[in-house]
């Protein structure tokens, strides 16, 4: 970023005295420039949203409005020029107050010379050409994100019938060449067919983040949340597979949410546990509540996520990588889809984890407090 060589000013100040101050400080100032003034409101708002000079400097007091109020206004205007806050008096807060608004800066009259005006001028322009370059970066980091977002979510929702269709014929093809084809064979349409399904799946994990992206939160609905916990319990514990158990509060425990996302996020988390942890180990899952707070959490003794890649787990498409993990399923997005689903509802996710241990996942809601 290069300075100017002839900074171009402008003054908003009611005060022709204060006027006549500034452009003979501006005469000593170590850089060339030229100082415009106006005297009132109405036309400052005008001549800083057109936006044809380097630097303004404006009076707290404008008659009946202030600095801040034309700060705010041209600022919610879109203008992103450098804004020096001016005050004839010491007011305990008005400094943060200007900033907060969008100054660049803030100076009090009482303490400026040519060497401090000449200093404020030149940071603010440099200060406010950094910040406007990071705000470009951002937006273009958020477009890029949103592209990607948009390109993923639309492969998603156009891959949905063709993968049918694959998944329709091979299950046919499984089924007319049953004991006609040799093991090589049938291993291949064994491995097509898994393939397809996993990619069903990743499309319905995409599918389900962004229909709760769409969704505008603010649950009203009370949500039968110990019901929901006995109903994924029941639906994994079936399989007998583990050695499950199941510990609920002797009181029902109630929460405002979507009982279908709320559904999806407990049933990811025990899909979790019963993936990752080798058949005959423990799965403990508990709810338990306080007058504010409901606490869900699933404690296993599977194979556990390394310390170095426990920071990226809610991380779409993410998936640790460790030996014994290498050969199992999955599409990285279930701990992300949870996530967002807690944090929809105003709740936190937390995980415990020691690599050949186990692993703790859970979340909190805010719990409706029952009549006793």
């Amino acid at each position: 970023m290069s300075i100017p060589q002839h900074f171009r000013l402008l003054l908003i100040d009611d005060d022709e005295d204060y006027h006549i101050l500034t452009r003979t400080y501006l005469d000593d100032v170590p850089f060339a420039c030229s100082l415009d003034w106006i005297d009132n409101y109405e036309d400052a708002v005008g001549a800083v949203l057109e936006n044809e000079h380097d630097v303004y400097l404006i009076d707290h007091f404008l008659g009946e409005h202030t600095g801040i109020d034309l700060l705010r206004l041209v600022r919610e205007r879109g203008c992103r020029a450098p804004i020096i806050i001016l005050t004839g008096r010491s007011d305990d807060g008005m400094d943060v107050e200007a900033l907060t608004a969008g100054a660049t800066d803030y100076l009090e009259k009482k303490n400026l010379n040519p060497v401090t005006l000449g200093r404020a001028i030149r940071y603010a322009y440099s200060h406010q050409a950094d910040q406007n370059q990071l705000k470009d970066q951002a937006t273009r980091l958020t477009r890029l994100e949103q592209l990607k977002t948009d390109m993923i979510r639309i492969a998603a929702h156009d891959l949905r019938t063709p993968l049918t269709v694959m998944r329709g014929y091979i299950e046919i093809l499984i089924s007319d060449l049953a004991g006609n084809v040799d093991d090589t064979h049938e291993q291949y349409l064994g491995e097509l067919q898994m393939a397809v399904m996993r990619m069903q799946r990743m499309v319905g994990d995409i599918l389900s983040l962004e229909r709760i992206a769409l969704e505008s939160g603010g649950y009203t609905t009370p949500v039968d949340f110990s019901a929901l916990v006995q109903e994924a319990y029941n639906e994994h514990a079936r399989h007998r597979t583990h050695n499950f158990s199941l510990h609920l509060p002797p009181h029902p425990v109630t929460v405002y949410g979507s009982e279908p996302e709320l559904r999806e996020a407990l049933k990811n988390l025990l899909n979790n546990a019963v993936k990752y942890t080798p058949e005959g180990g423990d799965i403990a899952v508990a709810l338990s509540a306080d007058t504010d707070v409901a606490l869900f959490t699933v404690q296993d003794s599977g194979y556990g996520i390394p310390e170095d890649q426990q920071e990226n787990l809610f991380k779409p498409f993410f998936r640790a990588k460790i030996k014994e993990t290498r050969r199992i399923e999955g599409t990285g997005l279930g701990l992300h889809l949870v996530k967002n689903i807690v944090e929809r509802h105003q709740g936190h996710i937390h995980f415990e984890s020691v690599y050949g241990e186990g692993s703790t996942f859970g979340f909190m809601l805010p719990q409706i407090e029952s009549e006793k």
